[in-house]
């Protein structure tokens, strides 16, 4: 696990395991209004039909290696910060804050100068690109920005 992010980047093969985790729940966050990011709580027993944020869809697509990975919080209820922290976990980072700070420090690689808000309520504009000028809209929209960071990797 990285400690020490100084000129750290995430590999393609980290970044499309988040991409297929997020591939896999599509069909579940295919209808309007499924991504809200100001939505910070999952439904765990019902996700279809559930409305969430950019973290929350993540704990979504791996809970069970959520509750394995937080049983601290199995108890409570799982939300966007556990899904938040295994996608930075799965990227080389050791929580979200950490990847956060890396998408801010290489806007070239994220592609805009937003990337320290991906999972803000105000994240929206963190994916923000040429192609999509109102940030995300959707989950296809937030996997099709994961997609680009992956071109913009060299490794």
């Amino acid at each position: 696990m990285q400690t020490n992010y100084t000129g750290y980047m995430p590999t393609k093969a980290q970044v499309q395991t988040v991409i297929d985790n997020f591939i896999r729940i599509l069909p579940m966050a295919a209808h309007e209004g499924a991504l809200d990011m100001s939505e910070g709580s999952i439904d765990e027993k019902n996700q279809c039909g559930t409305i969430s944020c950019h973290g929350g869809w993540y704990a979504i697509a791996c809970l069970k290696e959520c509750e394995e990975k937080f049983p601290e919080v199995t108890p409570r209820f799982i939300d966007f910060v556990e899904g938040a922290n295994l996608m930075a976990m799965h990227m080389g980072f050791e929580h979200s804050d950490a990847l956060e700070d890396w998408a801010a420090s290489s806007p070239k690689v994220w592609g805009n100068e937003d990337g320290h808000s991906m999972f803000s309520a105000c994240g929206v504009m963190a994916f923000f690109s040429p192609t999509r000028p109102d940030g995300a809209n959707t989950l296809a929209d937030i996997v099709e920005h994961w997609k680009e960071v992956q071109d913009r990797l060299s490794v």
